[in-house]
């Protein structure tokens, strides 16, 4: 049997650990954790199956997430945290042996297939971990709780509307025989009329970015106003964010798009950026813009290969290109500490998705003493997120 490595966990992770389980000992059994891009929550999770050892097979911890990246990254941080234990992965065609320990699944896979959520020995599941749980109140997410005995079945309920779920969910509880419940995001908040404190009982332990920064274990921050004159006055709000398509008809131009470039070369020429867009045909946009003035820059988006995209990732991490462009790909699961310039093209309503969207540069990294955000302001924008919103300024 290979030895457990010895794991060097910051202050904070030991204090997360011990309120987990203190919470565990006070009876709670649905609990979140929200710590911010950067500080460790893989590394966290990876530490829980000390609580529940048990026989092989018999004792499992389940993990949960929503993308192939966030599941390979588990996987492999449980396994290094636990090299004596069998750890799996449930997704498309890749399936668990009844040996697994820890099985890291696809919600995907478990909506599409209840059957494959049945056949995971869900009598022995004694922990669920939901990474980046702020989409737990998704329908996908509930139905699998039900099947484990912590959410009810809104479709014997007859709880068809929002308001009906809401009183389904508060009357709730738990049976004793469920197994624990630990949600982890770094954005603990929803746009939609569901909140997580329906689903999860406690908040166990949390962190903001700020108290994060000032004890070290994230980078600095700067941030930029760039004002355009682009106006998005007119165009309308859908849950609570902008309409994506009008977006973009009134911030993809050629003036704006340029505006982002020369603030890039003014401000930040020499740092590696991470730029956000509105959609492809901005993404596109404004990549060819840094490339028409000698900026070795690409994109990835939703529809770009998965080989392709992850050659593109590579390229950047090893600093063969200055300015990453995505839309929407890149706001969960992409770690690059070398990041140190976040350029908001996408205007937003959504804290939610601009902290997100800036974590991907608050990670520290050898060399690197801050990391600049680049606020393209537009005419009109009232109630967009900025640098000054997120901090309170």
């Amino acid at each position: 049997m290979t030895a457990t490595p010895t794991i060097q966990l910051r202050d904070y992770q030991l204090d997360c650990l011990a309120a987990i389980k203190a919470a565990g000992q006070r009876g709670v059994k649905r609990m979140l954790v929200a710590l911010p891009t950067g500080t460790g929550k893989t590394v966290l999770f990876a530490q829980l199956p000390s609580m529940i050892r048990g026989a092989r097979g018999e004792r499992k911890m389940l993990v949960v997430a929503h993308r192939t990246e966030l599941l390979d990254q588990a996987a492999e941080k449980i396994h290094w945290a636990n090299p004596d234990m069998a750890v799996e992965i449930e997704q498309a065609d890749r399936h668990v042996t009844p040996n697994a320990q820890a099985i890291v699944a696809s919600i995907q896979t478990l909506a599409m297939s209840p059957q494959r959520l049945a056949s995971l020995q869900t009598q022995n599941i004694a922990m669920v971990v939901v990474d980046e749980a702020h989409h737990i109140t998704a329908a996908s997410y509930l139905a699998m709780l039900n099947k484990l005995g912590l959410a009810p079945d809104f479709a014997a309920l007859g709880a068809d509307t929002v308001k009906q779920r809401k009183a389904a969910l508060g009357d709730f509880k738990p049976d004793k025989s469920a197994p624990a419940l630990i949600g982890f995001t770094a954005t603990p908040h929803r746009t939609d009329a569901v909140g997580l404190e329906a689903v999860l009982d406690e908040i166990a332990y949390s962190r903001t970015i700020e108290e994060m920064m000032r004890a070290g274990w994230l980078c600095k921050i700067k941030g930029k106003r760039i004002e355009s004159t682009s106006d998005i006055s007119n165009v309308r709000t859908s849950h609570g964010d902008y309409q994506e398509g009008e977006l973009s008809s009134s911030v993809n131009t050629p003036e704006r798009n340029d505006l982002a470039v020369k603030s890039y070369l003014a401000l930040a020429a020499g740092r590696r950026a991470l730029v956000f867009a509105v959609d492809v045909a901005h993404t596109q946009a404004l990549t060819q813009a840094f490339l028409d003035q000698g900026i070795n820059a690409a994109y990835v988006t939703g529809a770009t290969p998965k080989e392709t995209r992850a050659g593109i990732i590579g390229r950047y991490k090893a600093g063969q290109l200055a300015v990453l462009v995505n839309c929407m790909v890149l706001t969960e699961g992409f770690d690059a500490p070398e990041t140190d310039c976040i350029i908001m093209a996408r205007p937003t309503k959504s804290s939610l998705l601009y902290t997100q969207m800036l974590g991907r540069g608050t990670r520290i990294a050898l060399g690197k003493e801050d990391m600049l955000v680049i606020d393209l302001v537009d005419i009109g924008a009232a109630g967009v997120q900025s640098v000054n919103t997120l901090f309170g300024l």
